[in-house]
């Protein structure tokens, strides 16, 4: 039957009673700034019939019963936040709701006087332009991902349909008009609807654009319902199932989102501060960052294991892999600027490169597992883990297989303390030794290295949410341009650590300020943003002492791991790179030493540790212009969350000046 005036009456009647109540209730909340923008989708149009003919449209078909097309929409679109969790959509757009239905008969047909199986293939296409109207309510499960539903207001602005009758089979013979096509028709859409009913229903997911997420970019798939035929002479009826995205700019100040009153329900609050930290674990309360250029060198080792989860040979996802096709692009001196961890992290592309690079090496990879209640003995977990890492050389970067040894077993030969969390996890690993110890050799670089006082940044952040708190973010930016980020789920910690001298690649380059800010979103969406704090920056480059002809110097980095457990030894390997670094001495340099360790144990203890391995370097390079330091676990370089970042703080490290005569 017709969809009417009387039936439009019921439906436009909820439809804008719903309309006022969602603009009602955004006049009354205050939550974010409206957001306007476009959307665009494209998808399937669902086709669903019982026919067999359209009025006065000749047709011999049995029957259509459904079919299909693409289809696409685009428009313009209002977002009104009405809480913490819900917002309405207001859309108006173009939709294409054009498909196709074919139906094949299976009819005798003669051929030359002979009674031979046929088949003939009805089809109708139709084109059915539209407007669409959405009025859509949005529930935001997570800060980024929504659910949303409401009804939907089709308009026809127009329909054709085009029909015909083609001959499939047998692959000769005509139709009585002498051809194989008959009864092609292309009419108007008789008895066309006006108004399609719909219900929506659709999910989306944000991702911001900017770091004051005004422009935000929502990827989502939407699939609508119709409650009506698209046209009263027979049953007919389109569902558009659409993806796509919306494009969206909340309107308004640019001012940062206010920082809510602890008294309001659902209030969020953050603040931040920040001082300088020394490398001793001596806090600066007034933080003056200062940067100076020098040419020199950096000197990474090489921690040959690679870490994976509990229970899991997946590789972790910090560890970097690249395609085969992208492998040609990679230097290690591309890695000057990297930090150390940051490095570690590209082992296996290091690997592959220099076995490239050294066809005559092999390689042996060692899987063992951390025997706990986790992993035990008697799986093949342990090689599992080794293939992972065999499979990429192979794959990614053509080692022949053949190169490559792998092994497996339950606890490492030298395992960390089995008894405590931290070594439990390190335990979790492949080992990797090779026939050429230039494999495994550390990643020696030369380029401009920055030198920075104090080395560290320490900020305290603080942030209250009372519906609970998903994550933070400290950023900080030089002239609007973010230099920085530091991330984490749940509530921030007490403290959190920058260590500027390990992160070449995100010194300050200018001699601008240095802004901060802390950013917190509660498990509703809710983001609030801490005053911003700021720290000057005094900046010397090379090119500015050059000119000022002022005495200038080299710098060289060294860092040595690798020593074992609570032992000051100096290993074979580590025997080697020593000497090549006492080689490069001058007599008028001047070496500066620190040892630390990890959190792993005695405090005490541990510092004594550090100064033990810190003067078996220096006595091992045997310079008279060296200065040692320890401190054991109080200043940590590398995150120690993480396993390699343990290991890494194990460290003693060795910082070479020397004058340059000008």
């Amino acid at each position: 039957m017709p969809y009417g005036g009387d039936t439009m009456k019921h439906f436009m009647k909820p439809l804008a009673m719903f309309a006022v109540m969602l603009m009602q209730i955004s006049v009354a909340s205050s939550g974010d700034d409206v957001q306007l923008g476009l959307y665009g989708h494209a998808g399937y149009n669902i086709h669903s019939a019982s026919f067999t003919a359209l009025p006065n449209i000749p047709c011999c078909s049995p029957g259509f019963d459904g079919g299909g097309g693409l289809g696409w929409d685009v428009g313009i679109m209002a977002r009104l936040p009405l809480s913490n969790t819900w917002y309405a959509d207001l859309r108006v757009g173009y939709m294409a709701l054009s498909g196709t239905m074919t139906t094949d008969e299976a009819r005798t047909v003669n051929l030359n006087g002979e009674a031979v199986s046929g088949t003939i293939q009805h089809s109708l296409s139709a084109t059915l332009p539209s407007v669409r109207i959405d009025l859509l309510a949005g529930y935001r499960i997570t800060q980024r991902f929504s659910l949303m539903f409401g009804p939907t207001f089709g308009i026809l602005i127009g329909g054709d349909v085009e029909q015909r009758e083609t001959l499939v089979a047998p692959s000769e013979g005509t139709f009585e008009n002498g051809t194989r096509e008959r009864l092609a028709a292309n009419v108007p859409l008789p008895d066309r609807a006006t108004f399609l009913p719909m219900a929506t229903f659709g999910m989306s997911y944000d991702i911001p654009l900017d770091k004051k997420e005004r422009w935000t970019l929502s990827p989502e798939i939407v699939a609508s319902f119709n409650f009506s035929d698209i046209t009263s002479a027979v049953s007919w009826t389109v569902q558009p199932l659409r993806g796509g995205v919306t494009l969206l700019y909340a309107m308004g100040s640019d001012e940062p989102s206010p920082v809510y009153a602890s008294t309001m329900p659902g209030a969020v609050t953050a603040r931040i501060n920040a001082v300088g930290l020394e490398r001793d674990g001596r806090e600066i309360p007034t933080v003056v960052i200062r940067v100076e250029e020098f040419l020199g060198s950096s000197c990474k080792p090489l921690l040959p294991y690679v870490f994976f989860d509990a229970g899991s040979y997946v590789l972790p996802t910090r560890y970097v892999q690249r395609s085969p096709g992208t492998i040609g692009t990679f230097t290690e001196n591309s890695l000057h600027q990297a930090s150390m961890l940051d490095t570690y992290h590209q082992i296996l592309d290091i690997v592959g490169s220099r076995m490239r690079e050294f066809p005559a090496s092999s390689l042996t990879l060692t899987g063992c597992i951390s025997e706990d209640k986790v992993e035990t003995t008697g799986t093949d977990l342990a090689q599992q883990r080794a293939l992972v890492l065999r499979n990429y050389l192979v794959s990614a970067w053509g080692i022949d297989a053949s190169r490559i040894v792998m092994q497996n077993r339950g606890l490492p030969a030298v395992a960390s303390n089995v008894r405590d969390g931290d070594g439990i996890e390190e335990n979790r690993r492949v080992e990797i030794t090779s026939s050429d110890p230039r494999i495994l050799d550390p990643v020696w670089t030369t380029d401009t290295i920055r030198t920075v006082t104090p080395p560290a940044l320490r900020f305290y952040p603080s942030a209250t949410a009372e519906r609970g708190m998903a994550s933070w973010t400290v950023l900080a930016e030089q002239d609007g341009r973010q230099i920085k980020q530091l991330d984490g789920n749940g509530q921030p910690p007490n403290r959190v650590d920058w260590n500027l001298q390990d992160d070449q690649a995100h010194i300050p380059r200018l001699a601008s300020v240095v802004d901060y800010r802390l950013i917190a979103r509660d498990v509703d969406g809710v983001n609030a943003q801490s005053d911003v704090g700021h720290i000057g920056v005094n900046l010397r480059t090379i090119t500015k002492k050059r000119a000022e002809r002022v005495k200038d110097k080299v710098i060289d980095r060294y860092a040595i791991i690798g020593f074992d457990f609570s032992s000051d030894k100096i290993q074979d390997g580590n025997a080697r790179f020593i000497e090549r670094i006492r080689q490069k001495i001058a007599i008028a340099s001047t070496i500066n030493i620190v040892g630390s360790t990890d959190r792993m144990g005695d405090e005490q203890l541990n510092m004594d540790l550090s100064q033990r391995r810190a003067r078996a370097v220096a006595k091992a390079l045997n310079s008279s212009s060296i200065n040692v330091d320890a401190v054991g676990e109080s200043a940590p370089v590398h995150t120690n969350d993480l396993p390699e970042g343990r290991f890494y703080n194990r460290t003693v490290t060795l910082v070479v000046e020397t004058p340059i005569n000008l």
